[in-house]
């Protein structure tokens, strides 16, 4: 091999380790910015699976009534509510499953 021929070899090596270097570069950042992704989407999936079990143990006694002795109509139930908590408003009511009573 002629010097000329030897230059020419050694310029194509260093273009296409260039090249290489370049894909591995975009495939590196882009594997970055995918990982910052499937981090967010696991984290908030955690949040969803995990909040109604911890409102549950925090706040049980603000969502579960011990079962009366009487039924009482959910107009009477709204009237009580709203007569100790003037401003919160009623989001919703709950019927139960069965009547309670067997």
């Amino acid at each position: 091999m002629t010097e000329e021929e030897i230059e020419k070899y050694e310029r194509q090596q260093a273009a296409s380790s260039k090249r290489w270097r370049n894909l591995w570069r975009v495939d590196f950042y882009s594997g970055i910015i995918v990982a910052l992704f499937l981090a967010m989407f696991a984290i908030t999936g955690l949040v969803s699976l995990y909040t109604q079990p911890i409102q549950d143990g925090i706040q049980s006694d603000l969502r579960r009534v011990d079962r009366g002795s009487a039924l009482v109509s959910f107009d009477q139930q709204a009237a009580t509510v709203e007569s100790k908590l003037p401003d919160d408003p009623i989001v919703s009511m709950t019927p139960p499953r069965d009547s309670g009573f067997d």
